[in-house]
């Protein structure tokens, strides 16, 4: 069905270090994926590293998208994109070189080997969840080099609802203050952007819930 218009703004923003953030059902998710997949496919021999900060809610959830992503890609092109997929490695691999690894920022083993990548892009889904340490120490893995010897666009991909925190404080407060941090980009997504939710979503989840908690 093609991108909402606002999936479209994180698409197209070039901003090195953007936030796709709102309320459930903006599609949150789906536009971290593809602006990952954009980066592997896009760029041949990238790599990237995409996670959340709990392994198990990465799995159900994240990593469902974006495998569905490269079948439905895949079912595009007539062909398959993807070479091989190391579950135990938690490694993605793509018939252009690129990779994809994957992981929590939460678990002891995963956090361990990402303290000695290089990599290309990283992505964080619901990154309110976790530290801003973390955020830090992904952006300081980035100098990975193309098969080519070129530098690949360096990007940090944010997802979250931005709840009170680091994630608030660095990508939404300052633009509504006017004062957007360099490099850094908030782009806003709610649930009546998504042309792709049932008609009735919203008005139930309005109808059904607290007013605390709409």
């Amino acid at each position: 069905d093609g991108p909402t218009e606002r999936q479209k703004a994180f698409r197209d923003c070039s901003s090195q270090f953007k936030l796709y953030g709102g309320a459930v059902g903006g599609g949150k998710s789906w536009a971290l994926c593809a602006e990952g997949m954009r980066l592997s496919l896009g760029f041949a021999g990238n790599r990237g590293f995409m996670c959340r900060h709990e392994s198990t809610a990465f799995r159900n959830t994240t990593l469902v998208t974006l495998l569905k992503l490269i079948d439905e890609i895949s079912s595009l092109c007539g062909k398959k994109i993807m070479k091989t997929h190391h579950k135990t490695d938690k490694k993605i691999v793509f018939v252009n070189g690129s990779e994809i690894l994957y992981g929590s920022l939460g678990d002891n083993e995963d956090f361990d080997r990402i303290k000695s990548l290089e990599i290309g892009w990283f992505a964080i889904d619901e990154a309110s969840e976790t530290q801003f340490e973390n955020f830090q120490m992904l952006k300081s893995r980035l100098r990975w080099k193309l098969p080519n010897k070129k530098n690949p666009p360096y990007m940090g991909l944010l997802a979250s609802n931005p709840e009170p925190g680091w994630v608030k404080d660095m990508f939404v407060v300052p633009e509504q203050l006017g004062e957007p941090a360099v490099g850094h980009t908030f782009i806003r997504a709610l649930p009546t952007d998504n042309a792709h939710l049932p008609e009735s979503y919203v008005k139930m989840l309005a109808d059904t819930n607290s007013p605390g908690w709409v």
